[in-house]
């Protein structure tokens, strides 16, 4: 997703480092929303978000699947006739 297609509430305002003990990159968007990111160490700012971001939406992608198959799940047993149970143990 590119910049341009960010809805306005979501367009970056403001980026800046924060260094101390860890690096962080703070960043502000149009609704005042506040994120701070820690960087990875050894990798430059943009690099460090980039692998941020591409973890989390791997992180995103297992949820949605988790998800998907929950709501499968919750279809399959509303049309089986009688609940299936099974002792812990057995």
């Amino acid at each position: 997703m590119s910049i341009a297609s960010l809805p306005p509430e979501d367009q970056i305002t403001h980026v800046l480092y924060l260094i101390g003990a860890s690096a962080y990159a703070c960043i502000a968007t149009a609704d005042g929303r506040k994120i701070d990111i820690l960087l990875q160490a050894g990798k430059s700012g943009p690099n460090s978000l980039r692998a941020f971001a591409a973890t989390k939406q791997r992180e995103a992608a297992r949820a949605a699947r988790m998800a998907g198959l929950a709501r499968d799940a919750a279809e399959w047993l509303d049309r089986q006739s009688t609940p299936s149970f099974r002792r812990a143990g057995e």
